[in-house]
């Protein structure tokens, strides 16, 4: 079972529209990647902390858990969340996060992803 927890920082709620487009693009992501079993929990910024620096997404967890953090000032938030789908995948299967994979799969993932959801 996939589950999957959408909210903004701070427990705060993010915009029913967003959440459907996020959750549904998560479970996409997830039969491409074939990931049957996840606890997802997903954090949505209007604009990240000053201290994260350049950064347009994180993902941290090990085999039981993930969090993806992901800030909607990027304009290809969607890719992002590919890209991070790819550590998703990694954590789970208690593999290092690699980021020359998840570089080299997102765009594909992307594409995929945004077919089946008819974009």
């Amino acid at each position: 079972m996939i589950d999957v927890t959408i909210m903004g920082p701070r427990g705060g709620r993010v915009k029913d529209i967003d959440e459907s487009l996020i959750y549904n693009y998560i479970i996409e992501a997830c039969k491409e990647l074939k990931i049957r079993q996840a606890d997802i929990e997903v954090l949505v910024y209007n604009k990240f902390p000053s201290d994260y620096d350049y950064a347009i997404g994180f993902c941290y967890g090990d085999v039981e858990s993930v969090t993806i953090e992901l800030t909607k000032e990027d304009d290809n938030m969607f890719q992002t969340l590919a890209h991070e789908m790819i550590h998703v995948k990694q954590f789970l299967e208690d593999r290092y996060p690699s980021e020359r994979e998840a570089k080299k799969l997102e765009e594909k993932l992307h594409k995929k992803v945004t077919a089946r959801m008819g974009y």
